[in-house]
């Protein structure tokens, strides 16, 4: 991902990426044969963590409809700040109180003048949406993905 990243990992480069027709990767990426093969070493350098959102701001300053999102990922990792261009698809409430998946260890990126802490994980869903990574039986806050 390099710097490139927007607010959630479907985006590339600060754009939102499109799944393929054919279900494969969406366009702008490579195609899977294609890339670079990954060491269990470097998964493990990405502090994947399960959070929960508590507050969801609009953030009017950003170019697409885009929330503020404040995420605890517990009393060891504290509470962090990301934006999500989210709007289409969720409302405020449905946010709050959801546990996600984030990459904790990327540079904090300014995006319209916010320092964006964290990168929400999110896949593109069927109709090419976005659907935030979630875990699907609950997760401790804070908890590592492994």
């Amino acid at each position: 991902m390099g710097d490139g990243w927007g607010g959630s990992l479907i985006y590339r480069f600060g754009r939102r990426a499109r799944p393929a027709a054919d279900g494969g990767a969406p366009s702008g990426y490579p195609p899977a044969m294609e890339q670079a093969h990954a060491s269990y070493d470097d998964f493990l350098k990405l502090q994947l963590t399960a959070g929960r959102i508590v507050e969801v701001q609009d953030f009017e300053r950003a170019r697409r409809p885009s929330y503020k999102l404040r995420i605890d990922f517990g009393p060891e990792k504290g509470e962090r700040w990301s934006v999500a261009q989210a709007k289409k698809e969720y409302a405020k409430e449905e946010l709050v109180g959801r546990l996600i998946v984030a990459v904790l260890n990327f540079p904090t990126r300014n995006i319209a003048g916010f320092q964006s802490e964290v990168l929400v994980l999110g896949v593109p869903a069927e109709d090419g949406s976005l659907s935030l990574l979630e875990p699907s039986r609950g997760a401790l806050v804070g908890g590592a993905v492994y």
